[in-house]
């Protein structure tokens, strides 16, 4: 019976032990972790040359109602001004006026001056060419100054009117959620619409203003850039190369061919090639023309040499400024 009840006690023992590990000295389970908040993820900084975002733009401010009509009186008042600068003006409409002729004067007189440039006048006929061309060209540079003005002031004035109808419009969103009175509206809807109007009046005299300040400004640069990319002796590989085909290739390898025929013959020759003054001396403002005239006269050296015993003189003449078509231009 001891034996039984002995049993009995350890197995209740184990049952208890099984339910309630705790009480026993059996290990604890394990508390849950403290899970710590994620910290905000880092913003990666924007990439080299990338724009950064400007600040939101400000919602327009709303007037209030009691101040609609004084405010409105303000805008008659602004837009009566604006009204004296979106009629034409009369000094850039002679400017207008007088463009297309400027432009069909420049391009030939531009293309006569550089191909005199070309020839290698001397230097007294180049400072003339350069100071005609820039007395030509500094009244279209004025222009395009008043132009210029003229447009930027166009496109202040109408960032100005974009800025005051956002204000009226808000305006109108809020006075008709207030319920306004049906005058008060209507007072606004009317600002609105002579805004809108001295708004495409304005858009009206700058889409012109722009027309006139892309053609001018075309009128001027480009030419201004050509001439004084010659004046700078500044040619390109096309240029460079042209040149020297024409006046010292062509002097080459004709010179060759005629000594070629004149042994032949078996009979003595003359060969001359026609350098310039350029090839004597420096030759600014147009140094690949100077340049190939200087090989000639080296060219007319070295082939008086090797011909002298076929009984084949070599010379070449150096000119300066002769009458020809394209100096009657600039020689008196």
């Amino acid at each position: 019976m001891r034996r039984s009840r002995g049993v009995v006690a350890a197995y209740v023992v184990l049952c208890l032990m099984a339910t309630a590990p705790d009480c026993v000295g059996a290990p604890a389970s394990p508390a849950p972790a403290t899970v710590l908040p994620a910290e905000a993820p880092q913003k990666t900084p924007p990439a080299p040359g990338t724009p950064l975002k400007g600040a939101a733009p400000q919602a327009p401010v709303s007037i209030p109602v009691p101040e609609i009509v004084a405010k409105a009186q303000e805008v008659t008042k602004l837009l009566r001004e604006l009204d004296a600068l979106a009629a034409p003006v009369p000094e850039i409409v002679a400017i207008q006026t007088r463009l297309p002729d400027i432009s069909t004067k420049l391009g030939p007189e531009l293309k006569s001056t550089i191909e005199i440039l070309e020839q290698g006048p001397p230097i007294g006929i180049q400072e003339r060419l350069t100071q005609s061309w820039q007395a030509s060209s500094s009244e279209l540079a004025g222009w395009l100054d008043i132009i210029t003005k003229r447009a930027t002031q166009l496109e202040r004035e109408l960032d100005r009117l974009a800025s005051l109808r956002a204000t009226w419009a808000q305006t109108r969103i809020d006075a008709q959620a207030s319920r306004a009175p049906t005058p008060v509206v209507q007072n606004v809807e009317t600002v609105l619409a002579d805004i809108e109007a001295a708004r495409v009046r304005l858009q009206a005299q700058r889409a012109v203003t722009l027309v006139s300040e892309n053609l001018a400004r075309a009128e001027w640069g480009n030419p201004a850039e050509a001439l004084g990319k010659r004046l700078r002796g500044s040619s390109n590989r096309d240029d460079w190369r042209d040149l020297f085909a024409r006046n010292l290739e062509t002097a080459f390898f004709m010179s060759q061919a005629v000594a070629r025929e004149i042994r032949e013959h078996g009979n003595p020759g003359s060969i001359v090639s026609i350098s310039s003054i350029s090839g004597m001396n420096t030759a600014p403002f147009h140094i690949a023309y100077g340049t190939a005239k200087a090989a000639v006269v080296a060219m007319t050296r070295t082939m008086a040499v090797e011909l002298a015993t076929d009984h084949i003189r070599v010379n070449a003449v150096a000119p300066g400024v002769t009458e020809t078509a394209a100096s009657r231009t600039y020689t008196d």
